[in-house]
């Protein structure tokens, strides 16, 4: 009996780990449509997607309200969305050209028009000015937070509410030193592995991740669906507590053994750290490039130098946003 007792309690806490886990990974469901009007699933834990359907229309942008229901807005119409089939159902015309759309609550969307938010009723698309912003969106509105984020070319705008979200306090670029945004017609805010929230931005078929503290960013997936993506939607999060006061951690070096240096046809280059669909680049004694091997993943490369005269060689691996991890490390070819 005690055996039995001992097992179901080991069972209990094999499962509880398991659910954590699964947790600490969890992902709320992200939506983006794309320029020929389809729409996508996406995972951007392991950087993939799935076509729910054809919406029939080139939506500028979507969003989800609370609830969960998906809403799309196309030459100042507003549609909701099935997320299972994609089928799209008229509401009404809000009377905004917009191209940015974000929730407020279950009731009522947020867009951006002439450099205007305006708040837009849901049960039959009627708009409401609530104040100026002083910025043009060219991509999306995105709660970070408490705070509304804009992506407009190449700049982040962090848009400050009162705290009844009733009126605009401020509305500013958080781009610092000169650093820029790729440009993003897409944008959702995603809750990340150690639970921190992550803004994401959607450029081309691309996807970034963006620091809403000074824009800076990182490129997460790379061609993630066939066509751009104009519109990206998920649930907005709960606001964080503490907030968090940096985006990025700081690299670390990537070390690189060469097994055989110098050698006569070919040799092994093991990393410290595993590869992601990284790019080496390997070039002569005057800089000019000679052979480049792409989408390497893990930390064995086998590097093949038999078409190449013998002399002096130097690699550099570089990663998918084209940070060089390696600079210039020299290769000698007997």
């Amino acid at each position: 009996m005690r055996q039995k007792i001992a097992f179901m309690k080991s069972l209990i806490t094999l499962i509880t780990i398991i659910v954590i886990n699964l947790q600490a990974f969890a992902q709320q469901p992200v939506f983006v449509t794309t320029a020929n009007g389809d729409l996508y699933s996406l995972n951007l834990i392991n950087c993939s997607s799935r076509l729910v359907g054809s919406t029939g229309h080139g939506f500028a942008d979507i969003a989800f309200t609370s609830n969960g229901q998906l809403w799309g807005i196309e030459g100042g119409n507003l549609f909701k969305i099935d997320t299972s089939d994609a089928v799209s159902t008229l509401i009404g015309f809000t009377g905004l050209q917009g191209v940015s759309l974000v929730s407020l609550n279950d009731t009522t969307l947020l867009e951006e028009y002439e450099k205007n938010l305006y708040s837009i009723n849901i049960g039959n698309a009627s708009s409401h000015l609530l104040g100026s912003i002083g910025y043009q969106a060219s991509g999306d509105l995105t709660w970070y937070d408490n705070n509304i984020f804009m992506t407009a070319g190449s700049l982040l705008i962090k848009i400050v509410f009162n705290t009844t979200f009733t009126d605009i306090l401020s509305s500013s670029p958080v781009n610092k030193g000169g650093v820029l945004i790729p440009t993003c017609e897409g944008a959702v805010t995603v809750s990340s592995k150690n639970s921190s929230n992550i803004l994401i931005g959607f450029s081309g078929s691309d996807v970034y991740k963006i620091c809403q503290i000074d824009g800076t960013s990182q490129l997460l997936c790379s061609g993630i669906v066939p066509d751009g993506i104009p519109g990206g939607a998920c649930i907005t999060l709960p606001p964080q507590n503490p907030q968090p006061t940096t985006c990025f951690a700081p690299k670390t070096p990537l070390l690189i053994k060469v097994i055989a240096n110098p050698f006569s046809s070919e040799t092994v280059i093991e990393t410290s750290q595993e590869l992601n669909n990284a790019t080496l680049k390997v070039f002569n004694a005057i800089g000019q490039k000679v052979k480049e091997m792409n989408h390497l993943t893990g930390q064995t490369i086998n590097l093949s130098m038999t078409n190449l005269a013998s002399g002096v060689y130097f690699i550099q691996i570089i990663e998918v946003n084209q940070t060089p991890l390696v600079n210039k490390i020299l290769l000698l070819h007997n």
